[in-house]
């Protein structure tokens, strides 16, 4: 049988955040007959010391200090520490891995989501932009889990790239009402987190299905991404506020 290869590419995932200088990322996939079957971004401003040091990483988010230097045409140019930019990689059955550009070829650091089972003490992610989710319902969602830590705030699958490299542990994408989510905005994010041990699922439960074409079906109204363990209790939780 012949099987239906389809590469899905985001140049610029959080194009807000590429304008602002901030956190944005460049994702890959791979579809077999619908399915994410390889993943790979890379996300210029995370920094891959800060990733490693797991939940809770208050800098997680922060972005590395460059430095300025004088061209030998006297034009400025800003240069970045080689750490600053991070590479997630996974192939469906082999697991999940980070890297750095500063390291040597061939090297990375398989990881995994995190263990978090406590709630309270969990780091979701929702989007850096107001209007790309809901801070009504994600404000109703930290009351109900009683949640300890604030929210960390990034562009792109940036936030999905953390969830899988065990630095936070879940991520609400919570649309404006009749937006219809476009596969590329997914497909590598999601099979990073699943392929690192999480879980990625629309509202109602259901894996996100990448075989209806550039779209996922227009009945997804909300996206979670999560270790796993926390799922069922961060949806249910997503539930209660939006209703």
């Amino acid at each position: 049988m012949k099987m239906n290869r389809i590469w899905v590419l985001d140049p610029i995932d959080g194009t807000k955040g590429f304008m602002r200088g901030e956190h944005y990322c460049i994702a890959l996939a791979l579809l077999v007959n619908g399915k994410p079957t390889l993943s790979v971004m890379g996300c210029p401003n995370l920094q891959l010391q800060e990733i490693m040091k797991g939940v809770g990483g208050k800098d997680v988010n922060k972005i590395a200090t460059g430095f300025d230097t004088i061209s030998h045409k006297n034009n400025n140019l800003h240069l970045f520490p080689s750490s600053s930019g991070t590479i997630f990689f996974a192939v469906t059955g082999h697991g999940a891995f980070i890297r750095s550009l500063s390291m040597p070829l061939g090297a990375a650091y398989e990881v995994s989501v995190s263990s978090s089972s406590d709630s309270s003490e969990c780091v979701l992610c929702e989007a850096k932009e107001a209007l790309h989710g809901d801070r009504s319902v994600t404000m109703k969602v930290s009351q109900s889990l009683g949640l300890k830590r604030d929210f960390v705030r990034l562009d792109g699958q940036c936030k999905l790239s953390i969830v899988g490299a065990g630095a936070a542990d879940g991520n609400m994408r919570l649309p404006p009402k009749g937006y219809i989510e476009k596969i590329w905005d997914h497909a590598a994010g999601s099979h990073f987190v699943t392929e690192a041990g999480g879980k990625v699922t629309d509202l109602q439960g259901r894996s996100l299905d990448f075989t209806q074409g550039r779209y996922l079906s227009a009945d997804v109204n909300a996206i979670l991404a999560s270790n796993g363990i926390l799922h069922k209790e961060i949806l249910d939780a997503i539930i209660k506020a939006k209703n």
